[in-house]
């Protein structure tokens, strides 16, 4: 969703399925680390963008790559 700051903004939300504490909270480091990686890509525009993660699949690189395809996706819908 679009904002009226000058930055966006991440949100995380970790199911408990997911396992214990450490756990899910290194899922949000990850979550956190892609942002931080790819927050450039994102247009001129601003978003607030929350993830719900409900099951953990996939290694690092996955993750990545499908992180990497959301944030294309924000673009294609900003282009419109």
């Amino acid at each position: 969703m679009a904002n009226n700051f000058l930055y966006s903004r991440i949100g995380t939300i970790v199911k408990k399925k997911i396992g214990n504490s450490p756990k899910r909270n290194y899922e949000r480091r990850i979550i956190k680390e892609f942002f931080r990686y790819f927050k450039f890509d994102i247009s001129n525009n601003s978003y607030d963008i929350i993830f719900i993660l409900k099951q953990k699949d996939g290694s690092f690189l996955e993750k990545k790559e499908d992180f990497k395809n959301i944030i294309t996706r924000i673009q294609k819908n900003d282009n419109k």
